[in-house]
C-alpha cells in the first residue's frame, strides 16, 4: 500500500525485490557474512545450487551461478502479466542506478500468445526513476528534458529485450510437443 495501491502486480522495488540468503557450511567464518548488492534473479538460484553440488550448469539454463566471475549483471528485465480488472501488462528494466517501467494496454483475459508481443507497442504510461537519488521510486523523470537521452536509451533497450523474449518464447513453443497454455477453461478474475 506504500504507493496507494493494493496487490503485487506493479514493479516497484518493494514488490520486485526479495531477500536472498545462501549459507554454505563449507565457508570459512570470515567469509560467512557478505552483503552483496549485485542484480540477481530467481533463475540464478538453481544454477547456483547446481554449481555448489559440482554439477555443470546446462547451457539451456538462463540463470547464472551467483559465485561466477561473469556477475554482476548490467540490468534485470521484469514483467507483470497479471490480468485482473483491466490491469495493464507491465515491463521494466532495472540497473543499479535507474529503472524504466512501461505500462501496456491490457489484452483482457484470457489473452493469447500473440498478444504478448510488446516490442512495437507504445506504452500507455511510463516511469523513469533515478534509484541512486530516489530509492523509494517517488519522482517520475519521464518528462524531465535533461533525462531524455537516458529515457530513449531505456526505451530502445526494453523494446529489444521484449522482442528477444517474444522470439525465444515462440522458438521454445515450436520445439515443444505439448501446449504451454490451455485454450479452454481458463480462469480469469
Amino acid at each position: 500500500g506504500e504507493y496507494g495501491t493494493g496487490g503485487k502486480a506493479l514493479l516497484y522495488d518493494l514488490v520486485a525485490k526479495i531477500p536472498l540468503v545462501i549459507f554454505d557450511p563449507r565457508s570459512r567464518s570470515d567469509d560467512a557474512e557478505q552483503l552483496r548488492e549485485e542484480l540477481v534473479l530467481s533463475i540464478d538460484v538453481p544454477a547456483t545450487m547446481l554449481a555448489y553440488a559440482g554439477v555443470a550448469v546446462p547451457a539451456s539454463m538462463q540463470g547464472t551461478d551467483l559465485n561466477a566471475k561473469d556477475l554482476p549483471r548490467d540490468d534485470v528485465f521484469l514483467e507483470s502479466l497479471t490480468v485482473a480488472e483491466g490491469n495493464p501488462f507491465i515491463e521494466a528494466l532495472r540497473t543499479q542506478e535507474w529503472k524504466y517501467v512501461r505500462y501496456l494496454e491490457p489484452a483482457g483475459c484470457p489473452y493469447t500468445e500473440e498478444q504478448l508481443d510488446f516490442s512495437d507497442q507504445q506504452p500507455t504510461f511510463e516511469q523513469l526513476f533515478h534509484l541512486a537519488s530516489d530509492p523509494e521510486e517517488r519522482v517520475n523523470l519521464v518528462d524531465v528534458q535533461q533525462r531524455a537521452p537516458i529515457l530513449e536509451s531505456f526505451r530502445a533497450r526494453i523494446r529489444a529485450r521484449s522482442a528477444a523474449m517474444t522470439a525465444n518464447g515462440r522458438r521454445h513453443k515450436r520445439e515443444l510437443s505439448i501446449p504451454l497454455r490451455p485454450t479452454d477453461g481458463v480462469y480469469c478474475w
